[in-house]
């Protein structure tokens, strides 16, 4: 006859819970008894009645008694004020709560009954491996509120990440001696990502680059000997290294310094705080905490342990970082293992990011922990601002927009352990961009509360749809140069630019700033721009296509606005007019017609006129059955130069793409051969 679990517990001998009558021995406590169902997890208790008497199971213990530390923040100076009262409200907590079950644990251990005993005063409890009687007699303790199992999850998977890029797939691929020759010039080149959310105009305006702050991430650990990342890691002071407060190893490995058996860990720490154009945050310094193993996988109290020791690295609450970057995550958005870590987390005043996931694009697939109310959780695009089909959306269980923002997750390239460099896609790779920013905005204004931190994210945030906070990209793709401006003592500079013969705004003029740090940008509709740069003396320059250049020299100051207002006088023009038509038949044809390098293009139908400055210029005319053509023309003040442009016909070519999303891509490789032979084309 079959037993159900719950049959199997009544089937077995109910006995009395009498004192131990020898050494070694201990009350016994039967799994049939009621009051035990309530406080041991059902999953758990389904294994028990399962187990034979000597085998023993990975469980965390957590106490009745739990410290409340949710306002210990709000009414100190700073966060180190902040976090010492949290870790010494959690420590004193579990001190007393814990006593008597880590007493009966030991006497477990010594009898073979437990091992692998490990304290975790942030959340109170206390993980062991434990025989099911042991588990039992724990549950009956009346300073117990719960045993559960301590699960054995896959938290990342990086081979479902790789880039399908050909030429980034290696570790050691062709370009990567250019890679390492940024390192002694980290601002001259950066990837797509640092530019996409501003991060370079911040290093460029402001001199910041995270210099002060210490950053740090849960992972697969980190690669501290590789050249983008060796030089900013804060357990070596120049050849000097102690690792005790800037690494931990939770897992079973317990290395002594910094290493990455995955890549996960050390790709992400990259983007956060790398050297060499890949970080947005290179100049604040790092630390890390090995929460997985090299296969992506980890026990929840390995994970607990990382957010102990985060908190008080080395049991230092002095030595936390100010921000923390997680690209982990389970698919049940509704689990609140480590909602507790996080609340002390935040009391603490360091910001818990989180990867939001990649299961979408459905709508309610944000993972754990981003789902939780205490995570700022972020969502991935690619480089055109549009959000990652693989992004998970929201909303979380809680009713809660899912995520906060979205940041560069496709085609990240990024540190890889061995010296190397490789490409991921993955929300993974967009939130250590967003916890860059962080470190951007607290290197201006170290005082920065998180509340105030995650309102000036979204709210500086780039929106990416009509109706915002939405489910798929928050409030926004994250902008770090309007989040520093928010936040940094700035000097401003604004004012319009104006044509000088008719006063009407200039659209796209750019305006640059060059002096004690640069910065540039473009004129609004309204020919109005704003600056933010560091105070000092500069020199402005302001150009606009068709107009003769303009500067100026300006005192920025902290203390106030400077409005600086420009008119650039137009330069002289002449025309250019043709005809567009069919080499063939002679008959008239509708084709785009530009000026290259120029704003200059029209489309035109038959009969095509384009009225340029004075000068030589290439007109590239383009159009659905035709190959290229192109024609360079000289300009004359107030005359008309004539070009005709009879176009060879060609087939009509949809270039379709699927290699970014499902398999390799080798669009480039097409795109060179069409454009070297002339076929215009579509792309899909």
């Amino acid at each position: 006859m079959m037993l159900t679990s719950s049959q199997r517990a009544d089937a077995l001998p109910a006995r009395a819970t009498p004192s131990a009558s020898r050494p070694g021995e201990t009350a016994s406590v039967s799994l049939a008894d009621p009051a035990l169902r309530g406080k041991i997890e059902p999953a758990l208790f389904k294994r028990l009645v399962t187990a034979t008497a000597d085998e023993t199971l990975p469980i965390v213990v957590e106490m009745l008694a739990q410290a409340d530390v949710s306002a210990a923040a709000a009414h100190l100076p700073d966060r180190i004020a902040a976090g010492t009262l949290v870790v010494e409200s959690l420590r004193t907590t579990a001190e007393n709560s814990q006593r008597g079950v880590r007493t009966f644990l030991a006497a477990e251990e010594s009898a073979g009954r437990a091992s692998s005993v490990r304290p975790l005063w942030i959340v109170n409890a206390v993980a062991a491996r434990a025989a099911s009687q042991t588990i039992a007699q724990l549950a009956a303790r009346p300073d117990v509120a719960l045993v559960r199992a301590d699960r054995w999850r896959q938290w990342i998977n990086v081979k479902s990440q790789i880039s399908n890029l050909q030429e980034t797939d290696s570790a050691f691929y062709p370009s990567h001696s250019v890679l390492r020759s940024l390192i002694s010039s980290p601002q001259s080149l950066f990837e797509w990502g640092i530019g996409k959310i501003r991060a370079d105009e911040v290093w460029a305006a402001f001199g910041i680059t995270g210099t002060g702050v210490i950053v740090a991430n849960m992972d697969t650990g980190v690669d501290w000997l590789h050249p983008a990342l060796a030089g900013n890691y804060r357990g070596c002071i120049k050849s000097l290294c102690q690792h005790t407060t800037s690494w931990f190893d939770a897992t079973d490995g317990g290395a002594l310094y910094p290493q990455d058996g995955n890549g996960h860990g050390t790709h992400t720490m990259g983007t956060l705080a790398g050297q060499g154009g890949i970080g947005v945050a290179p100049g604040a310094r790092w630390i890390t905490a090995r929460v997985l193993n090299s296969e992506g996988m980890g026990y929840d109290s390995w994970i607990h342990a990382g957010f102990q020791w985060i908190l008080a690295p080395g049991g230092d609450p002095g030595k936390a970082p100010d921000v923390l970057s997680n690209s982990w995550g389970n698919d049940n958005g509704s689990d609140t293992t480590f909602r507790n870590d996080l609340r002390a987390l935040r009391s603490a005043g360091i910001l818990p990011i989180f990867s939001n996931g990649n299961k979408g694009p459905a709508g309610g697939t944000v993972g754990s922990p981003a789902s939780l109310p205490e995570a700022f959780a972020v969502g991935a695009t690619d480089n055109t601002d549009m959000v990652a089909y693989f992004s998970s959306r929201g909303p979380s269980p809680f009713g809660l927009i899912r995520p906060h923002v979205v940041a560069p997750g496709v085609n990240v390239r990024s540190a890889w352990p061995g010296g190397g460099y490789k490409s991921l896609n993955g929300t993974s790779m967009a939130a250590p961009h967003v916890a860059g920013v962080v470190a951007l905005m607290l290197a201006a204004h170290p005082g920065t509360t998180l509340t105030t931190t995650a309102y000036v994210l979204t709210t500086t945030a780039v929106p990416l749809t009509m109706t915002t906070p939405n489910n798929d990209s928050g409030w926004g793709r994250v902008d770090a140069y309007a989040a520093v401006m928010a936040v940094a003592n700035a000097g401003i500079l604004s004012g319009t630019v104006r044509d000088a013969d008719t006063g009407e705004p200039i659209l796209g003029a750019l305006v640059s700033v060059n002096g004690l740090q640069n910065a540039s940008t473009q004129t609004d509709v309204n020919g109005r721009y704003l600056i933010g740069v560091a105070s000092g003396v500069y020199h402005v320059s302001v150009s606009a296509f068709g107009y003769e250049a303009g500067s100026a020299t300006v005192v920025i100051s902290a203390s106030y606005p400077v409005v600086r207002d420009f008119s650039l006088a137009p330069l002289p023009t002449g025309a250019v007019r043709g005809t567009i038509t069919d080499a063939g038949t002679g008959l008239p044809i509708t084709a785009t017609v530009a000026a290259e390098g120029t704003p200059v293009t029209q489309i035109a139908s038959g009969v095509y006129s384009l009225t340029l400055p004075v000068g030589v210029y290439t007109l590239r005319a383009t159009a659905l059955g035709y190959r290229v053509l192109t024609a360079t023309v000289v300009i004359t003040a107030r005359e008309v130069t004539a070009q005709n442009l009879a176009m060879v016909p060609a087939p009509k070519i949809l270039l379709v793409d699927s290699g970014a999303w499902y398999s390799q891509s080798e669009i480039g490789y097409f795109q060179q051969a069409l454009d070297g032979l002339g076929y215009f084309y579509n792309t899909w």
